[in-house]
């Protein structure tokens, strides 16, 4: 990043000065996150980027476009923002030791809340169209590589309901995928309790008992 920033009173709105000081946090953190924390659970909470523009005066369409935005917003990838809230710096290690509840709570909320806000910006995938039966498109297919983003645009376009349950973290990506019926759950073969707990998971008592007779045979 460019050279640290200076915070100066002045006739500013909240906004910007949580976005001035966030920026500064952001050049002298080290490695240690705790400022950023505490500055990114007040932009994320009030929702600043929707108050701020970018440096054509054009204002932010979504907390993923603040973030990447070098001049006016925090100038890195959403990716770099996540890994560098999930670092556990000195101030949370003396948190967790001390057990100082409300300071371990704060870093557990605003990685929620960063990982909630660059979720809810994902997209949906496109309507389908046209012939969905032809053999060359393959749109009607589920993709068994598709990652956590792309199961999470789909759901959006297909199964909002649980598309939330996922933003709200009480699903992943993956459980939806699989419970909207456009992933299926794959076993791996291993130790035969591991892969028995697994199937568990997944099939009813009935179809275990068919399993197993169909295995024995």
């Amino acid at each position: 990043m460019s050279a640290r920033l200076s915070v100066v009173k002045g006739d500013f709105s909240n906004e910007y000065l949580d976005w001035r000081k966030l920026r500064n946090e952001l050049e002298t953190s080290g490695g240690d996150p705790y400022g950023v924390i505490v500055r990114l659970d007040g932009v994320i909470k009030h929702r600043a980027w929707e108050q701020l523009t970018d440096k054509k005066g054009n204002a932010f369409s979504s907390f993923s476009q603040f973030v990447r935005d070098p001049d006016k917003g925090l100038g890195m990838a959403t990716d770099e923002l996540l890994k560098l809230v999930d670092v556990q710096g000195e101030t949370e290690r003396r948190a967790l030791v001390s057990k100082d509840v409300e300071r371990v709570e704060l870093f557990t909320r605003v990685r929620d809340l960063v990982r909630r806000a660059i979720k809810d910006d994902l997209p949906e995938t496109g309507r389908h169209g046209g012939d969905r039966s032809k053999k060359g498109n393959h749109s009607c297919y589920p993709n068994p590589n598709m990652n956590a983003d792309g199961m999470l645009s789909r759901l959006k376009r297909d199964r909002p309901e649980l598309a939330q349950q996922v933003i709200e973290g009480e699903l992943t990506a993956t459980r939806a995928a699989q419970i909207a019926g456009f992933r299926t759950p794959v076993v791996r073969l291993g130790k035969p309790a591991t892969v028995a707990a697994k199937l568990r998971d997944h099939y009813s008592r009935e179809d275990l008992a068919e399993l197993a007779r169909l295995i024995c045979e």
